[in-house]
C-alpha cells in the first residue's frame, strides 16, 4: 500500500479574484490524449471514459508568489482536482 496525494483546488474567493490571483495546474509530463487512454485501456463506457480523464487529471499546481510577480510556486501532486468534482468521482479515479 503507497500513499497518494492529491489535492482539490477550490473556486478563487472574491478578494482574490480582485487581486488578480492566478493559479494554474498543469502536468510534470506532458503526454498527447490517445496515449493516455489507451494506456488505461480500451474501455467505450461513458463511465470508463469519465474515469480515465480523470485519471489524467493535472499533478502540478502553480500560484504567484505575491511578494514577486515574476516567480511563482510550484507544488507536485499525484493528481489535481477542480472543485466540481465530486467525492465519489474523485474517489473513484484515485482508489485502485
Amino acid at each position: 500500500m503507497s500513499v497518494r496525494v492529491v489535492a482539490r483546488v477550490r473556486p478563487l474567493l472574491n478578494t482574490e479574484r480582485d487581486l488578480d490571483v492566478i493559479l494554474r495546474t498543469g502536468s510534470s509530463a506532458p503526454t498527447d490524449s490517445k496515449s493516455r487512454l489507451s494506456s488505461i485501456g480500451d474501455k467505450t463506457d461513458k463511465t470508463d471514459k469519465k474515469l480515465a480523464s480523470l485519471r489524467d487529471r493535472d499533478n502540478v499546481v502553480r500560484i504567484p508568489n505575491p511578494k514577486n510577480e515574476g516567480e511563482e510556486y510550484a507544488f507536485q501532486f499525484n493528481g489535481v482536482y477542480a472543485a466540481e468534482v465530486s467525492q465519489q468521482e474523485l474517489f473513484d479515479a484515485e482508489g485502485e
